[in-house]
């Protein structure tokens, strides 16, 4: 994925599987390292911010904030689903 991509990804909605939830988040950043993609992520409520292995999280297909309709497959990760 080149930079300019990558950088189609800041600002998109993002769903983050953690224990059986799926937490809404909006990615603030990217970078890569060693080889792999990370996002930089907030949640949509609540607070803190975290880098996470862009395969972790499902881009929303949905416009409707909270809509917990089609997301990307779990198998398909973020840098292969554009």
């Amino acid at each position: 994925m080149s930079y300019a991509e990558m950088q189609t990804l800041i600002n998109q909605r993002v769903y983050l599987p953690s224990d059986g939830l799926l937490i809404e988040c909006v990615v603030k950043n990217v970078k890569a390292a060693y080889g792999r993609l990370r996002v930089q992520v907030i949640p949509m409520s609540g607070r803190g911010e975290t880098w996470v292995d862009a395969s972790r999280v499902r881009l929303i297909s949905s416009g409707k904030p909270g809509d917990l309709g089609p997301c990307y497959a779990p198998s398909t990760p973020l840098e292969e689903a554009k």
